[in-house]
């Protein structure tokens, strides 16, 4: 039994607006943005405050390094960022 897509997404969905190179280059964009926004989260996961701040770390004075303590909160939070940054463009 196949599943029915509502009628706005027949009409307006990207693949009936684009084909070819023009849909292939917008796959593109969409995966680059969503790579470039990993890591930009990458890089604030390791911000010591932003560790303390969201519950999901500490920073070791000995190592000088973030420990993450909740890594399954610490990825929620990645992903939450990640799918709405790719919805909004």
């Amino acid at each position: 039994m196949a599943l029915k897509r509502p009628k706005y997404f027949q009409k307006h969905g990207v693949a009936n607006r684009l084909e070819k190179r023009a849909l292939l280059i917008a796959v593109n964009c969409v995966a680059a943005l969503s790579i470039f926004f990993f890591g930009v989260m990458g890089g604030v996961n390791t911000a010591r405050n932003y560790a303390q701040l969201m519950g999901f770390g500490h920073f070791d004075e000995a190592d000088g390094l973030v420990k993450v303590d909740r890594p399954l909160l610490q990825g929620g939070i990645v992903s939450k960022y990640t799918t709405s940054a790719q919805a909004q463009s």
